[in-house]
């Protein structure tokens, strides 16, 4: 599999999708802690508004990117609306 166009990725492990999943969440909307036993990856293509991660609360704006590890609590608070996409995968 090439990666960036020249660098290859080595790996004895598969990559597995779980779910690839878009939404909008409109000002307002709260998403509450929970987390899951998989990788998370976030995009958030447009919006904005305060993620809670590891005991942080940090901002997210347009084109911000988040990665959760398996086991570790999130949530999000939108202040106006977000398009996200996002992405689960073990």
């Amino acid at each position: 599999m090439e990666i960036f166009g020249n660098e290859e990725l080595h790996s004895s492990e598969e990559i597995n999708v779980e779910e690839i999943v878009y939404f909008v969440h409109r000002k307002g909307d709260f998403v509450s802690p929970h987390k899951h036993n998989v990788y998370e990856i976030l995009l958030y293509n447009t919006g904005g508004g305060r993620t809670g991660f590891m005991g942080e609360e940090y901002e997210y704006t347009d084109k911000t990117i988040q990665v959760i590890p398996p086991g570790v609590y999130h949530s999000e608070m939108a202040n106006r609306e977000t398009v996200t996409l996002c992405c689960l995968f073990a």
